[in-house]
């Protein structure tokens, strides 16, 4: 039996037990912070996100409890709300391994801009076409769009040049906005660098260099197994983060001969 009852109420049921599931599932696992899972076509299916293991301590406890939350729906018969992709799915059922017959086009459904923009365009065109060299590297994470900010209300502007030039106003804005940033960016700094005051055995110490390389590869992945839920994530820069497609990958150059 696996029944689930919220706090303060007397339910109970399927449907309870679903709508729970439906909660830990948004909040562990398709919240974008916790870089578990990703979606590259607009939220409606998700797959692994590259960037989990190189900066989530915990990563592979969170596959298996994510894992363990699945098998616990299908036993159940309980539709959750985790639209794993047919890509990702297929890989389950394929036990991990790329199946025989996987090709190039097999990325098209999962990525399509990469797969549109890089591999079908290298594949299909000259590399002297680009106009400058590319090694073997890709980017790590690609960072969701920023939401434009509203434009501002005509009033607002009135009251803003009422008792100031436009220039001086904006001036003032943009001396103070970066000035909080600059406190922000401080006050996150000491917060991360606060060090455990006593030693935790399940907390690894030989993370004392929390900053992601700008280039990493396969032996920059986290060991996933800490068991420590307080556990920090390591930061990065999403705009300069890399990482090597093959060995030593930022010392190769492609070529019309090596870019298959």
């Amino acid at each position: 039996e696996f029944e689930v009852r919220f706090k303060g109420e007397s339910s109970a049921g399927s449907a309870v037990t679903r709508e729970w599931m439906d909660l830990v599932a948004m909040e562990a696992f398709l919240n974008p912070e916790k870089h578990l899972l990703v979606s590259f076509d607009g939220n409606s299916t998700f797959t692994l996100d590259p960037l989990g293991p190189f900066i989530n301590p915990c990563w592979y406890h969170d596959y298996e409890l994510l894992g363990r939350l699945i098998g616990l729906a299908l036993y159940h018969n309980i539709s959750i709300n985790v639209p794993l992709h047919p890509h990702l799915c297929r890989l389950l059922f394929s036990g991990g391994e790329l199946w025989p017959d996987w090709c190039l086009a097999d990325l098209e459904p999962l990525d399509p801009g990469t797969y549109l923009h890089k591999v079908k365009w290298l594949v299909e065109n000259d590399v002297e076409l680009l106009g400058f060299e590319l090694t073997f590297t890709d980017v790590l994470h690609t960072p969701p769009p920023a939401k434009p900010k509203p434009p501002a209300a005509d009033n607002e502007k009135q009251e803003g040049s009422s008792s100031s030039s436009p220039g001086a106003s904006t001036s003032a804005l943009a001396s103070a906005q970066e000035q909080q940033e600059e406190e922000d960016s401080d006050n996150q700094d000491e917060d991360w660098h606060e060090a455990p005051q006593e030693f935790d055995p399940l907390r690894p110490q030989e993370w004392e260099d929390m900053e992601l390389p700008g280039l990493v590869s396969d032996e920059h992945r986290l060991p996933g197994d800490a068991m420590d839920a307080a556990a920090g994530f390591k930061r990065f820069d999403a705009c300069e983060s890399l990482v090597d497609l093959v060995e030593n990958g930022d010392q190769v150059l492609v070529t019309n001969e090596n870019k298959a």
